[in-house]
């Protein structure tokens, strides 16, 4: 039976050595890309067990929609925000 698996981070290096792994077994993958990298479609775009869907992460909607049908989720994403300083915390 083939397993649903959705990775957000699969163009980065810890992302592609997983995808390499899941090629192995029988999977198929939906990976999650930001909208214009092209990255993903390079990397992926030609296997036919490749599902690619472009998505802003911060759009809640598109990704529950990504989750659809879905049995494991993977994430190697990394971010690179800017560092804050913490909340105070209320007393």
């Amino acid at each position: 039976m083939t397993t649903q698996v959705l990775v957000a981070g699969a163009t980065v290096d810890l992302g592609s050595r997983i995808m390499r792994e899941l090629l192995l077994r029988d999977t198929h993958m939906r990976v999650l890309t930001r909208p214009g990298s092209g990255k993903a479609q390079a990397m992926y775009g030609n296997n036919n067990r490749m599902e690619i869907v472009e998505v802003h992460y911060s759009d809640r909607s598109a990704l529950s929609a990504a989750h659809l049908g879905v049995e494991t989720v993977i994430s190697s994403a990394t971010g690179s925000l800017p560092p804050t300083s913490p909340a105070p915390c209320p007393i």
